[in-house]
């Protein structure tokens, strides 16, 4: 719902009136001093009466649940703009303002600010050396491919509503992993192709071929326009699978100097398709 400033509660719009002088009004006191340099960032509206209001209603059981479902209605307001108006570029705030209606108090919001930390474990150093030169300047169509999936990865994870995650994780997966001599059998090419690169069991290849075609359907359902149901199961398991691949491939093209996933004329020996053949016709 669009709301013009002098329809907010009065709450909201004393909020805003703050925020626009630099003011952080009603926030706890050991957030205090964080919102004091979060603000500098933020680009706030000098004068709040200018343009509508955003109004979203949302109840969860958690105030992170909260903030992520507000977030989440707000950029689907922004699509329908972005549909309406192709020629613009809408891009969603990174703050908005919470009213807390049992509480009857209003407090700024941000968007993707998480008072967590990672602490540093130098094990994980060898991976991100290694992923670094892939991601700033790829070397080969399967650095790019990597690059590529890495960015669906992230898409997944942070931007995408939780029912599309499995489709875009299965995507990355199929980027990966397919090439142009799989086109007329991708569904079989993607389970015989996955289940040899995520283990080297028969048993367990026999077992992941078959989950692999239930994600590949389930992807391919959600494609070509059916109802997209939320399985946190399968997204997790397509989630983990495209990690898991990633770096099996990033493992053959140091090991084993793989620069593409077709056979290409010339270049013997560097594709993911003759080096999957010599598993299969091994024995």
């Amino acid at each position: 719902m669009l709301l013009t400033f002098d329809l907010l509660p009065k709450q909201v719009k004393n909020c805003a009136r703050n925020l626009a002088k630099g003011k952080v009004p009603s926030v706890p006191p050991p957030l205090q001093k964080i919102w004091n340099q979060i603000i500098q960032s933020l680009t706030i509206p000098a004068y709040p009466k200018a343009g509508y209001w955003l109004k979203i209603s949302v109840s969860a059981i958690s105030s992170t649940r909260n903030l992520e479902r507000a977030f989440e209605y707000a950029e689907e307001s922004l699509d329908i703009l972005r549909m309406a108006i192709s020629t613009a570029r809408f891009h969603l705030p990174r703050y908005a303002i919470a009213l807390n209606r049992d509480k009857n108090t209003a407090f700024p919001v941000a968007k993707g600010v998480e008072f967590s930390k990672y602490v540093y474990n130098p094990r994980h150093q060898n991976l991100i050396d290694e992923l670094s030169p892939i991601c700033i300047k790829p070397s080969s169509e399967l650095e790019r491919r990597i690059k590529n999936a890495i960015h669906f990865y992230r898409i997944a994870d942070n931007n995408s509503p939780d029912h599309h995650k499995l489709f875009l994780y299965v995507a990355a997966i199929e980027n990966l992993i397919l090439g142009a001599n799989d086109r007329d059998v991708l569904r079989w090419k993607f389970s015989e192709k996955g289940a040899i690169m995520l283990s080297d069991k028969q048993k367990e290849r026999l077992d992941l071929a078959k989950e692999l075609k239930t994600l590949y359907d389930k992807r391919s359902k959600i494609a070509h326009g059916g109802k997209a149901d939320y399985d946190f199961f399968l997204a997790t398991s397509s989630r983990s699978y495209l990690r898991r691949i990633a770096l099996e491939l990033m493992n053959l093209i140091s090991n084993r100097n793989l620069k593409t996933v077709t056979q290409k004329r010339g270049q013997l020996g560097q594709s993911l398709d003759e080096y999957l053949d010599n598993i299969i016709y091994s024995g």
